[in-house]
């Protein structure tokens, strides 16, 4: 179990990154939709 434990810390490290690039590209592709209309 301490293995799955750490590979599920492991995986979280790799996701929040990912997420955060998500919702910057969001928001740009956001704001140039309404720099287009």
């Amino acid at each position: 179990m301490s293995t799955q434990i750490f590979h599920y810390h492991k995986t979280d490290r790799v996701n929040v990154p990912v997420m955060y690039y998500i919702l910057i590209y969001g928001q740009i592709i956001a704001g140039l939709i309404l720099w287009s209309v």
